[in-house]
């Protein structure tokens, strides 16, 4: 306080005692202002750590797995967890990675170890494009937009199969000359597909943690990593199946289908968390899986970041007034 009031007094020499001391008392009040609510937010971390560890050494395993599955909070969490990861493996998106150099080998491709690099170089670049707007534009958002992308690439890529294989009886044969149209026509579907799936469904399900509640999360972020794998291994192993029995062109279709329906729970289950503290995701889950509570939580979360700002550079033009 005397220091500030010395160095003031030198800046401000001709300013009467009762000047610069309103001075000092302004300074201060700003800087206290702005370390109080930094030292606010650590608090809030802290306090949020330690709850996390007093709730796993209280507490049995059997308890969280009530809590997860009786507490209807929790449960919905879970159901919006589960569904999005089983939305991801059901698309059928791994078995395109896991047999695309085979798929473009059998449709006419001279080099298809080649294009499956375009296949996957494409997941890369979007998948940065996801982890640099997610948070701007939103969670809910981005599957909203991007799940119809994801449809029409299958549904293309479902006709594109139909007319490749008409000559073959709707079976892929090797050895066989197929159309180089409808061979370049079956890529960019699965491109527009990958894009899609690397923008959104890529990302958005592996937020699960944001979903649940400290008492919870280490569970419902593993059963919802579990049915991750099982919807893995189940399109794995019938992937080869599916393109036997009911042709390519059936099989990408059905694929589309089941991404229809994950884009249908997105748009009435997947409420927007983004932003939004564990207790107000909470409150999302209270009354049913939220979607418009969210928009509620997150208009208001703005109005108050906007006050925030003003108020910030409020704070910063009595700074500068200060040093005037």
């Amino acid at each position: 306080m005397d220091q500030a009031h010395i160095v003031l007094s030198r800046i401000y020499a001709l300013a009467r005692p009762e000047e610069v001391k309103l001075k000092v008392c302004n300074a201060l009040h700003v800087v206290v202002s702005l370390v109080s609510d930094r030292l606010f937010q650590v608090k809030v971390l802290h306090v949020a750590v330690q709850k996390s560890i007093e709730i796993t050494n209280t507490t049995t395993f059997f308890q969280r797995c009530k809590s997860m599955f009786f507490d209807a909070v929790n449960r919905r969490a879970l159901i919006v967890g589960c569904g999005m990861q089983a939305f991801q493996q059901l698309c059928g998106f791994n078995t395109l990675m896991y047999y695309s150099a085979t798929l473009f080998k059998e449709i006419g491709f001279d080099q298809p170890t080649a294009v499956g690099l375009i296949i996957s170089g494409t997941n890369f670049v979007f998948t940065l494009v996801a982890l640099k707007w997610i948070d701007r534009i939103g969670r809910r958002k981005i599957m909203v937009w991007s799940s119809p992308g994801m449809i029409f690439g299958l549904t293309l890529g479902s006709i594109s199969f139909y007319y490749l294989t008409r000559r073959t009886g709707g079976n892929l044969i090797d050895g066989t000359q197929y159309s180089t149209t409808w061979s370049a026509i079956v890529l960019v579907s699965m491109i527009v597909f990958v894009a899609s799936y690397a923008t959104g469904l890529g990302n958005v399900p592996w937020q699960q943690g944001e979903l649940f509640g400290l008492e919870v999360r280490g569970l419902g972020t593993s059963l919802s990593t579990a049915t991750n794998w099982a919807g893995n291994l189940l399109i794995g192993s019938t992937y080869l199946s599916l393109m036997e029995k009911i042709t390519p062109a059936g099989a990408f279709g059905f694929y589309a289908g089941l991404c229809l329906l994950g884009w249908m729970f997105v748009l009435t289950c997947f409420p927007e968390t983004a932003g939004l503290s564990l207790e107000e995701v909470r409150m999302v889950f209270r009354s049913g899986f939220g979607i418009r509570e969210s928009k509620r939580l997150r208009r208001a979360m703005r109005e108050m970041m906007e006050k925030g700002k003003v108020k910030e550079r409020s704070d910063q033009d009595r700074i500068g007034e200060t040093r005037v």
